[in-house]
């Protein structure tokens, strides 16, 4: 089985600060051979809907959009990274479960100087 995680943000090429929210948007294509079951997704915060939880060959599922706020951790990095993974079963074995990562980096303004 194979999955092609597709996914975007609001951000563009700006570069953020901290507070700043940034709304995230994906899709996951199956492009393997098989039917795929119980798909699921989290960025390490939260669970995020998938919508379906099955897909047959070719098919597309719509991850609902969430947010991140951007932190100082953020800020001291110069980034905020966003990791999408995507688990899910095949119709051969229910118990084995794959996985698909989608990252994503939003420029993030360095924090104020000490004075």
């Amino acid at each position: 089985p194979m999955v092609v995680i597709s996914k975007t943000n609001d951000a563009g090429d700006s570069i953020k600060s901290i507070g700043d929210v940034v709304t995230y948007q994906a899709t996951i294509l199956n492009s393997g051979n098989v039917d795929i079951y119980d798909l699921a997704a989290t960025n390490g915060f939260d669970n995020i809907i998938v919508t379906p939880d099955e897909l047959s060959f070719g098919e597309t599922a719509v991850v609902a959009s969430y947010t991140r706020t951007v932190t100082q951790s953020d800020a001291e990095a110069g980034r905020m990274v966003d990791i999408l993974r995507v688990t899910f079963t095949d119709d051969s074995d229910y118990e084995e479960y794959e996985e698909a990562i989608a990252r994503d980096e939003v420029l993030v303004e360095a924090p104020p100087e000490d004075d």
